[in-house]
């Protein structure tokens, strides 16, 4: 069970009528300094421990900083104005009862990772003189250094400007100027952070010696908490209080604060209280959970065997924000985004293998078709390109063999690199889900779980492992509010980018039928393969639309009416694709671009967009025959005589019809 760590961190910059840098550093490393500005040495009682004490220094500063006289000594001999701040104080807390090695260690990654690559020089000194109280203190520079070694400027002065980037002058006509610091080491974010990152390391280095102290360096308010904090006692009332508890506990009598300020701070102890407690079984609940659920995470994991263990492996090492090996590292909830990343209709990866299977089948399809012709007559290929003449045509299709050869090769090889990673996916949701009901039973019992969603389960249990324990009650509504939307598949942004792809592949298409026929007398065999393989890919986009097309009308349903907006089902179902994305963006721009399809193409409306649509689709399929026509005019009968190849969609209003296969896809078909 975590209890509440606290740590002391104080941080104020010092100018030199504030406080001598040189003789502040002697005390703090306990050495002898020789002040030059002040002709004499700088000598202090020594401590009764020696502290631990070594400076530390960006790259680019000169040598001698790390000597401690020379560095404070030049720092004051830099810094000309009584008032010119030499030196940033820190006072850090330690925690007790941490080795020595842990301090140094806690304290050099602390001033490396926030002050040092910051580019401050960092005097540290570890004082250990009382058990009770370790603590450090790192004497910052606050003059940055120049890449060559010298110092360099804290400030600048800047022109003012007016709203219109104009220049602002006084009534004499003078520039207005006003001056900006060149580091951020003052600001309240820098400050902040270097609290944050004290705390981290605090909690880092409990959990290495096992204690049962957290930290956080954020007000109770900020945290969450409806605690009060204490206030800090002046060194002389302190004092008081600590005589009045030593003569309290020596007299068996109960402790009664003597000052005004520590009678506060009891009061304050008293309301806080029931907070503390309540936290405390919180505490304990949050063990509860970790020690059960680790309990089935191991369960589990005796039981699995060699290619089930490498299967987690294979689901971890694809999730890109997981680091680790087994089963622990990889909660409910990551598990279902990395089995959502898989599904066919939003993988990418799917996407590629279902458009490199299209090329490997349209190119087997046009060469059997090649070759066919040429058997029939051997003077039909030069239409495509392909040379007639026997040695020369049987070398081109030995080499487009084994081309051929070697990307289905690879396509077979990431296919099923493909189908092993959504298995294994898969696998880990199942066994993740199991852990997941079953800790969740354990939890909070057999009936109430069976009122619970297992994404609400491991909502609830996410959260308890990460330290914040929910009640019972309060679970459905929290992961109402909190609900990451982003582990669901989001249909209507699939089917934008399909209908895109559709959308690019059409233009394709089109650009490849006015290059053919502007090549009519030197004919490229590539054309007519791109041609055919665009027609395949319009195939797919549109059969993947129509998988799509279902859950898109619901989840548009289902946000609208969460939103409290009034929606018709039937209304929905009739429209086109571009238009239910666009209505569920409600962006114009979007509906322009999606519904025009060429440069001679407009958005229009009702009727007329279906005539408009049924219009262009004939033009279109005219055209394209009379360009594959020309060219393939000799490969026999095409065009009235041949039967089309069309797989017709769902008789609806407001729904497009696929273009018809022009007369060389049909060819193909044969």
């Amino acid at each position: 069970m975590s209890e509440q760590g606290y740590f002391m961190f104080s941080s104020q910059p010092k100018t030199k009528a504030k406080q001598n840098c040189v003789a502040y550093a002697a005390y703090c490393a306990d050495e002898k300094l020789f002040d030059e500005s002040e002709d004499r040495m700088h000598k202090f009682k020594e401590h009764g421990t020696k502290p631990i004490s070594f400076i530390m220094k960006p790259s680019h500063a000169p040598d001698w900083t790390l000597n401690r006289e020379k560095l404070w000594n030049e720092v004051k001999k830099n810094e000309k104005g009584i008032n010119w701040r030499t030196h940033r104080d820190m006072k850090l807390s330690l925690p007790v009862g941490f080795p020595k090695e842990h301090y140094v260690d806690m304290t050099k990654e602390f001033v490396e990772k926030n002050l040092t690559e910051q580019g401050m020089v960092a005097d540290v000194s570890i004082h250990l003189d009382h058990e009770h109280n370790p603590h450090v203190h790192i004497l910052c520079t606050v003059r940055p250094f120049n890449e060559d070694g010298t110092w360099g400027d804290k400030k600048n002065k800047i022109a003012k400007v007016d709203e219109n980037g104009e220049v602002i002058r006084n009534e004499k006509g003078r520039i207005q100027y006003k001056t900006v610091s060149l580091t951020n080491w003052d600001s309240k974010e820098f400050l902040e952070s270097l609290r944050e990152s004290w705390a981290n390391i605090h909690n880092k280095y409990a959990e290495i010696n096992k204690s049962n102290e957290r930290f956080d360096h954020r007000s109770y308010e900020k945290q969450g908490l409806d605690l009060v904090a204490t206030r800090r006692l002046s060194r002389r009332n302190y004092e008081l209080e600590k005589q009045e508890k030593l003569k309290a506990k020596e007299l068996n009598i109960p402790y009664v604060p003597v000052t005004e300020w520590g009678k506060i701070n009891e009061e304050i102890r008293q309301e806080n209280e029931p907070v503390k407690l309540k936290m405390q079984l919180e505490s304990q609940l949050i063990q509860d959970t970790k020690d059960i659920f680790n309990r089935n995470i191991k369960t589990v994991e005796s039981n699995l065997n060699d290619i089930q263990k490498q299967s987690i492996k294979v689901a971890i090492r694809k999730s890109k924000d997981i680091s680790g090996s087994s089963l622990s590292d990889i909660n409910y909830t990551a598990a279902k985004k990395l089995n959502d990343s898989m599904n066919p209709l939003q993988s990418k990866w799917n996407d590629y293998l279902q458009r490199q299977k299209i090329d490997i089948d349209t190119q087997k399809k046009f060469y059997q078709l090649v070759n066919k012709k040429y058997k029939e007559n051997p003077k039909s290929v030069e239409v495509y390109g392909i040379p007639s003449e026997s040695e020369k045509y049987n070398e081109f299709m030995r080499n487009k063999a084994s081309e051929l050869k070697d990307i289905d090769s690879k396509y077979q090889s990431q296919a099923s690199a493909y189908s092993s990673e959504k298995e294994s996916a898969s696998f880990v949701l199942k066994v993740q889900t199991a852990i997941t009901e079953r800790t969740f039973e354990e939890l909070y019992g057999k009936e109430v779980s069976a009122g619970f969603t297992t994404d609400e389960k491991a909502y609830a249990i996410d959260n308890a492992l990460s330290g914040k324990y929910i009640m019972v009650d309060s679970i459905k509504d929290m992961y109402q509010e909190n609900k990451q939307t982003t582990n669901d598949i989001d249909y209507v942004k699939l089917a934008r980018n399909y209908q895109k792809s559709l959308l690019i592949t059409e233009r394709l298409a089109s650009k490849i039928q006015k290059d053919i026929k502007a090549n009519e007398v030197q004919p490229n065999h590539q054309s007519f393969l791109d041609l055919l393989r665009t027609r395949e890919l319009k195939n797919h986009y549109n059969d993947v639309l129509e998988q799509v097309r279902p859950n898109m009308i619901n989840q548009i349903k289902n946000e609208f009416e969460l939103n409290g907006k009034f929606i018709d089902t039937e209304e929905l179902s009739e429209m086109s694709n571009q238009d239910l994305i666009s209505y569920y963006q409600n962006d114009e721009d979007i509906q322009r671009k999606e519904n025009q399809y060429e440069e001679d193409k407009r958005t229009v409306n009702g009727d007329d967009w279906r005539r408009k649509e049924q219009s262009y689709n004939e033009n279109e399929s005219s055209n394209n025959s009379n360009v594959a026509g020309g060219m393939l005019g000799s490969l026999g009968q095409l065009g009235s005589n041949e039967q089309a190849d069309v797989k017709e969609k769902k008789t609806k209003k407001n729904r497009k019809k696929r273009h018809k296969d022009d007369d060389l896809y049909k060819d193909f078909e044969r």
